[in-house]
This record gives structure tokens, sequence and C-alpha cells, in this order.
């Protein structure tokens, strides 16, 4: 290994990074006198020190040149000599003098990037301890500008600058760093650091969000938006709140509330959020969310909420209003009125962007009309038109000013209290949802009185955003369950089981009950995406909703939210089945009513085409969104209406009309969105192909989506088709891309007549379906730390590699296990 000792540390005086008036934003606030435990090489070599981290035999990196140097850290660019190339290492010097918690720290940061793989997250190669001792990890090698100078050249006016980055291109930029933070959300990671200084910008476009050093996990605790106590003041020995609770860490003007306040389990996902809003603010204003000062005066400002609007910082250039009210939201003192979360904010700033009004600024309808001919500019193309619009601007005006408007619309609205219900719009099932020859019992005075273990499903399917809501007397004390499912419907008419993929909405418990949603997939055991706990229910009745809107799954108790899963996709056509059932003794549902959303703006271009497809006339679809493409070209909407052509597509059975417009599409898409990711197209294709048994082509076009995009989720789609025993010669190639895929944690391999489990070795699985195959060992599944596991209908003869999962879920039925010691009981499906 090298030796540092020679090494010359660059002043920390990279200061050209720094926004105009930000000397104080780079500096980590930290309690003052606070003791560590010192350290030598010695100790470091010990116990303490990872196996990961000991020092190496042989010269790996060459010293090139000193790149800087930040908290507790310096920066190199060295050469790494088995890979021959440059890469950043970021070193712990002075090791003799760090304490136990400095090392662990570092080390921390190293392998929590190292575990967030995404585009805009720089990536970390190698983890290790020089000869010295000194602890390092190194990354790629960043070439580019941080944003924090491009902010500081656009304050300066450089006329290079101000052409490279105009407003739609930092936009831009914005969006990748909020994909970034939302990525590491979705593994339970907050920045915590996030500013300017620590989004670098590269040659060729790419965008990377740096410097994790105090980002942490989010604990259970965290889920929820934490109180705030607005009197909190900032105590003159800094790094302190006033009850001494925790140290601050962060930098002024881009740290949030809470941050400063330093309660312990005080941040969440709306901290990264306020960061984010305050990196907004800089990239529309080129300045600083809070004016440089005294320190401890700035973190005051941040809590009093003491922000000008950058509309009142900014005098010589117009600040959009409606990307301005995106900020004031998302910098508010209060976590729980600022974006639920970081996708939130980022779509806000899409809608910005594409032309649309943004939630935060309540547009109303003259300024939703005046957007709407902003966005279709070419096609007024005559003063007639404008004129036209401009009078008709004034009659909708006074129109939608007269008129209620709904988002969700009633498709079925049912009065259990009055006759006229036709029963035979529902079917009543039995727990593995075979059909019954019976029906609820209906007393019109007191409504449909729901049976022990059966289900009511609505034979009709509901638009996959819909809202089904009830209300239901009931004695509070005898509340047992009560279960309400939406079940994608299945376009190749296959028959509802207990095994088809739904999601669950159950109620359990009195008085004080569970609210829990629950995935079904298949015949792997339940997924509990939230739970929550019911608290004050109304005595005699109560009213309860479940919405699936747009990726998201709500669950409302007497109007109060109680529960909200984001970014769940159900599969299927688009189209859901509703059910449900009780074990409620003296239940009476008194009125239902189930609802769809009404489309938005953007997606009324869609609606015919969306229509046409729901009634599963393909070609007509199909005709109607190129019809969109041929209007609005080059547009995002546009693009949108030509993935969903492709989809239809596969569905028509004339195989030559079928090719001839998926020619027609991908040239649409070629000549006009050269940004457009092909492995969305590719991934369709080799769906068809997996369908018609065509595996070869299917496993070749898998291949080319993740050259593309090494994030496809093409192995997902084709794992969540149905099953059926595969060629041996097809198996293996299914497993390598399997262990390709990246973040995938949960495994369906049931029913593919899989003779091994030969490369899953090594996997971060903690769920898997192994069933009905013709296994003989699960020995590859060695060291795994699965929770659940199913492995029924094979050929084992042993699952001692079982015997140190954390099992929640095991089933080894119908196996010719020998005996053995019995493994620890765990709780068996």
């Amino acid at each position: 290994m090298m030796d540092y000792k020679n090494v010359k540390i660059a002043p920390s005086a990279t200061r050209e990074n720094v926004l105009p008036g930000q000397e104080n934003a780079g500096k980590r606030i930290e309690p003052e006198n606070n003791p560590t435990l010192r350290i030598r090489y010695d100790d470091a070599a010990g116990q303490d020190i990872p196996d990961v981290m000991r020092p190496r035999e042989g010269s790996k990196y060459r010293y090139i040149r000193t790149l800087g140097r930040g908290g507790m850290k310096v920066v190199l660019e060295v050469h790494d000599n088995d890979t021959m190339r440059n890469v950043a290492m970021a070193l712990l010097p002075d090791i003799s003098t760090r304490s136990k918690l400095e090392l662990g720290q570092f080390l921390r940061e190293a392998r929590l990037t190292a575990g967030l793989e995404h585009p805009n997250i720089v990536p970390v190669h190698d983890i290790g301890m020089d000869s010295s001792g000194s602890p390092y990890f190194t990354m790629k090698l960043l070439r580019g500008r941080t944003l924090a100078v491009v902010l500081k050249k656009l304050a300066e006016n450089d006329p290079e600058y101000m052409n490279s980055y105009k407003f739609d291109n930092l936009m831009r930029i914005f969006m990748r760093v909020c994909n970034a933070i939302d990525f590491a959300h979705s593994k339970g990671v907050l920045h915590l650091d996030l500013k300017p200084e620590n989004v670098q910008i590269g040659d060729y476009g790419e965008v990377l969000v740096l410097d994790w050093g105090l980002a942490r996990k989010i604990t259970p605790n965290q889920g929820d938006v934490p109180k705030i106590n607005t009197k909190t003041r900032v105590m003159k020995r800094l790094g302190t709140t006033a009850n001494g609770e925790s140290q601050i860490n962060g930098t002024p003007g881009y740290m949030a509330p809470e941050q400063i306040r330093g309660a312990k389990n005080a941040c969440s996902e709306q901290t990264d959020v306020y960061s984010l809003g305050a990196i907004l603010y800089a990239m529309i204003t080129f300045k600083n969310p809070i004016q440089n000062g005294e320190v401890e005066k700035m973190l005051q400002d941040t809590l009093d909420g003491n922000i000008l609007r950058p509309s009142q910082r900014v005098k010589d250039r117009e600040i959009p209003y409606g990307i301005e009210a995106v900020v004031i939201k998302a910098m508010n003192v209060n976590p729980a009125d600022r974006y639920p979360s970081v996708r939130a904010l980022r779509d806000e700033v899409m809608n910005y962007i594409d032309g649309y009004a943004t939630e935060a600024e309540n547009a109303g309808p003259v300024k939703k009309t005046l957007l709407y001919m902003r966005r279709h500019a070419r096609g007024l193309v005559t003063g007639a038109v404008i004129l036209l619009l401009t009078v008709l601007l004034a009659f909708f005006s006074w129109r939608e000013a007269h008129r209620i408007i709904s988002l969700w619309i009633p498709m079925l609205t049912v009065n259990f209290q009055k006759p006229g219900f036709p029963m035979d719009a529902c079917s009543f099932r039995n727990e593995d949802f075979k059909e019954l020859n019976q029906v609820w019992p209906l007393k019109h005075a007191e409504g449909l009185q729901p049976q022990p273990k059966q289900w009511l499903v609505f034979r009709e399917p509901f638009q996959e955003n819909v809202r089904v809501s009830f209300n239901m007397l009931y004695d509070r004390e005898s509340m047992k369950m009560m279960e309400f499912a939406l079940i994608p419907d299945a376009s190749d008419g296959k028959e509802l089981t207990a095994h088809s993929p739904m999601v669950i909405c159950r109620l359990t418990g009195a008085p004080q009950g569970i609210a829990e949603v629950l995935e079904l997939r298949n015949q792997a055991a339940p997924k509990i995406l939230a739970s929550a706990p019911l608290a004050n229910l109304r005595e005699k009745e109560i009213s309860v909703t479940i919405e699936h809107e747009n990726g998201y799954i709500s669950l409302l108790v007497d109007r109060k939210n109680i529960l909200k899963v984001p970014s769940f996709r159900l599969m299927g056509n688009g189209a859901l089945l509703v059910a449900f059932r009780g074990e409620m003794p003296h239940a009476r549902i008194r009125n239902l009513e189930i609802s769809r959303l009404a489309p938005p703006e953007n997606a009324t271009a869609l609606l015919a085409g969306d229509t046409l497809l729901e009634e599963r006339m393909y070609e007509q679809a199909i005709r109607r969104y190129l019809l969109v493409d041929d209007n609005r070209p080059g547009s995002k909407l546009a693009e949108t209406a030509l993935q969903k052509a492709y989809l239809a597509a596969f569905k028509l059975n004339q195989p030559d009309l079928r090719n001839d417009f998926l020619l027609d599409i991908k040239k649409r898409l070629a000549a006009r969105y050269p940004d457009f990711n092909m492995a969305h197209l590719l991934t369709a294709d080799a769906c068809a192909a997996w369908r018609n048994r065509n595996y070869v082509l299917a496993l070749e076009l898998m291949y080319k989506a993740f050259d593309y995009d090494p994030y496809t989720k093409v192995v997902q789609f084709i794992l969540e088709m149905p099953h059926e025993p595969l060629p041996e010669e097809i198996q293996p190639i299914l497993i390598k891309l399997i262990r390709r895929t990246r973040g995938l944690v949960s495994l369906d391999l049931s029913n593919y007549g899989l003779k091994s489990l030969h490369g899953l070795a090594g996997m971060p699985l903690i769920s898997l379906n192994c069933s009905r195959n013709r296994l003989t060992s699960l020995r590859e599944l060695e060291g795994m730390q699965l929770e659940s596991l199913d492995c029924s209908y094979n050929r084992l003869s042993s699952i001692k590699e079982t015997a140190k999962m954390p099992l929640r879920y095991f089933n080894c039925s119908n196996n010719p296990l020998r005996k053995s010691p019995a493994r620890p009981k765990t709780k068996k499906k």
C-alpha cells in the first residue's frame, strides 16, 4: 500500500465552491469540549477493526494529487494499479489521534454509501486500510464541478455558465438530485447534509450526490413526522438544544429546524425535503436561503422561519410564482406541512416544467387556462384561435366558479337500508374464493349483514384508481376483523382463487385495534406493507374509506387518515375487483359507494385510448394513442401515449397488424425522443416473447434491457408472469439475470422445474418461494437471512441449511425429509 506521510494536504480553502456570502455554510457544528478516546495504530489493527479494513500487502494505489478536504477526511486522486484507472480516495489521516467514534463514523459512511447503488449517487469501489493504519474508501473519480460553483458563476453572470445552465436545465438537475434522495429514502437512509457543495455535475451531464458522512438509517420511531416545539431557542454554546439532548450537525441555511433542535429521532424524510427546498431556493435565486451572518443568528432564523421569499431576494429577475410556492412549502418550519415525500416534491417541479400548475400555488381556472395556452402555443397559429380561446376563457372561468368539482366520480352508490339493490351484481364466496349458492342477509331497516368466513365480491371490475367508502353499524366490543380487498382483474380470464395477487386493508381488534395493509402474491406468505394502531373508535357506527390512487393506497377511518402506502403497483390490466368480508357479530353495512378518479388535465388526451383499451378494443386504442403523438409531437404526454400504444399492440391477435404498429411506434420514438429509455420497450418485447414460450429471444431481449438500463425491472416483470416448468438450458441463464437485478430481496421461483438453486448463493434475499420444483438440496441458501421460505413440493431429504435462518414463515411440506434434529420453531404457513 502507498505511504501518505509525504502527501501534502491542500488547505480547506476550496472556497470557490462556496456561494457568495456562505463563508459559514461549510462548517460542521459539534459540541464543545467533546472528550474522545485516543487510540494508537496498534489498537486500530486490533479486534475493533473489521476484517475488511485490515492492511493489505502490496502497492495497490499510487498517489497523484490532493483534491481537497471536508469534515474529518481528506480526498485524494490516486491510481488503482489493479484496474489501471484513476479513482478518488477518501482518507482518514492522523489515525493515531482519532477516536474510535470517528473511525466508526468513517467506516459507517463508506458502507452506507456503498449500499446505495443509484445512477445519481457516487459509487464506492473499495474499503480498506493503508500501511500506516489510515482507513480509506475509494470512489468514482468525478470530473466536473459542484452545483455551488455553478451557482456562484451564475450569480456573477458568467456568459458560458448562463448559456449552459438555463432555468430548465437547473430544474432537471434538481430532479435528478431528488431521484437520488428518493432512492435513499426507499432504502431507509436519510442524507441530512444536502447542500450545493454536495451535488457534483459532470462534464457530460452526470449529476451525483456526495458526502454521506452525516447520513443515518431511519429508525422505527422516525416513520412519523415529529411534533415541533416552535419556542426552541439556540443556546450560545452551539451544538445543544435547551435541554442538551444532542449535538447539531449540518450546514446553516440548509439544515432543517428539527436538526437544530437536535431532539433524538427528530429527523425524518421531511428533513431532507427541507434541505432540497433550500437547494431549490439557491438554484432560482443564486443565493443562499438565509443571508450570511453570525452562525447563531442564522440558526435562529431557520427556527423562526425568518426567510425572505425568493422573489424578494432577487429584484433583477422574475422568479416564477409556481416554483416559488414549491420552495415555500418545502421549507415550512413544521415538517407536517412540507411535502410528504421527496417524490412528491420532485413531481411538483416536474409539473411546472411540463407547463402545469403546481399544487402549492393553488392555481385557479384562469391561470390553468393560460398555462394550457402556453403548453400548446405551436397549435395556436392564428390570432383568431387565440381570440376564441380568450373569449372561451371568460365563459369557462364563470362556469368553473359555479360548478362543484369532485375529483372522485361515483360509479356505484348503494343504500342497503332501502330496497332495490340487485344482489346478482355480487358473488358470495368462501375463504378460498369459491362461489357459494347463497347471499348475505339484507334487512332494509338495518342493512347488509356480513357472514363469517365469506367474501362479497362485486362481479364488474372498476378502474385502477378507485375509492371505496362505507358506513357500518357494529358492536365495538365484539369486533374481530374487517378485511377489504383490491384484486387485479386477470386479463387472461383466470379464475379468482385465494392465491390470486391482491392487496388487503384489514381492521382488527377492539376497542384498541390494529389497521394493516397486506400484499398477497401467488402462494407466498402475506407481506405487511404498513400497520398502525386504531384508537378512539366510535361506539356504534364507523365509516371506512380505502383509496388506490396513482400507486398510493390509503386507509381512512372516520375520515382520519390511518395509513398511506406509497409506490405500490398492483399487477393486472388496470382494472380492479372489489371484495370485502367481516368477522363481526351483529355488524350491518348501511351504505356503500365506489368511485373512480376523474382524470387530471394532462391525462384527458389519453382518456379515449384508455377507455378503448379497457374495452379490449386494442386496434382502436392504438390509433387514438398515435393521434396524441400526431397532435403533440415531442411532448411528454405523447411519449406516454406511445408507450401505451406499444404495450397495447402486443395484445393484437393479427400478427401482420401487430408488427406494423410496433415498427411504426419504434420509428416515432427513435425520431422524436432521443432520451427515451429503450429498456421499457425491450421489457415489453421480452414479456411478449416469454408469454409465447420463445425463451431464447426473451433472454436476449432481457440482456439488451440491462445494457440500456442497469436498473431495469425486466426480471421482476418476467417473474410476475404465470410460472411453468422451463427448459433446463434456460434455467441457469434466468438465474444469472436474477442475480444481475439490483435491489431484489424477494424472489418467487415456484414451478419452474428447477433442479438446483445454483447462482443464488450470497444474494441478500429475505423472502424466497422455491416450491413445486425438483430441488434435492438447499445448500445454496446456507447463510442467507431469510424471513420467509416456501420449499414445499420438492425432493428435499434435508433442510439443515435453514437452521440459522430468522424465519417467520416456513413451509417444507411434501418433501421426503429424513428425521433430523428439529429446527427452531417458526410460524408455519
